[in-house]
């Protein structure tokens, strides 16, 4: 409703790109192959109905509030944000709670290294991902397509944001590229890493 996909909260039951219809109770929705129902709506009342019931006037609450940016992010914070590489990062409240909610995720921003120590930091990274991929560190900042270069940016990628928490907007300069594609690589070397079991350990 935010972003202006659907105008109201009865249109949004039957929008299909989103869990609303699902914890709704509606069947043959996209939220029931992976939403957990139950719990979700066991934080707004003992029982099913009353749990819907106080789950719409929260969401109602918070729609006539004339709030429309509670608990906004930057862009590059919301990047940073792991798993939120895919769209905004929401938070179903009031203002309040949304801006709480938010401010507990920048927490989680907070750096394992100084900023100072960042290029120190990734240049180990660069040096070890290149001799496990047979390439140089120039070959690293190279665009390319699905090979073993790509591969090898993908996981350096991932283990300086998610191994060494380092923001996607510095890896982005040290690659000579954009955050978006480098979110992207995160992602894939995510599944790299985890299904090669890959060892690959900073220091």
């Amino acid at each position: 409703m935010r972003a202006g996909l659907v105008s109201s909260l009865e249109l949004l039951r039957s929008y299909q790109w989103c869990g609303h219809g699902f914890l709704l109770g509606q069947s043959n929705t996209w939220g029931e192959k992976f939403q957990k129902r139950e719990q979700c709506l066991r934080r707004f009342g003992d029982n099913e109905l009353d749990a819907i019931k106080a789950y719409l006037q929260s969401l109602e609450e918070s729609c006539s509030s004339g709030t429309k940016t509670a608990g906004h992010l930057s862009c590059v914070e919301a990047t940073e944000i792991i798993g939120s590489c895919k769209g905004w990062p929401a938070v179903i409240g009031d203002p309040e709670f949304a801006n709480d909610a938010f401010e507990k995720f920048k927490q989680q921003l907070r750096r394992k290294h100084r900023e100072a120590d960042y290029s120190y930091v990734m240049e180990n990274i660069s040096r070890q991902v290149c001799q496990k991929y047979g390439i140089t560190e120039s070959d690293l900042k190279k665009r390319g397509r699905m090979n073993t270069r790509t591969e090898a940016r993908a996981v350096f990628c991932y283990l300086s944001h998610i191994k060494e928490s380092i923001p996607l907007s510095v890896i982005s300069r040290f690659l000579g590229t954009t955050i978006s594609p480098i979110a992207v690589l995160v992602q894939r070397g995510a599944v790299v890493c985890e299904t090669a079991s890959l060892k690959i350990i900073p220091s």
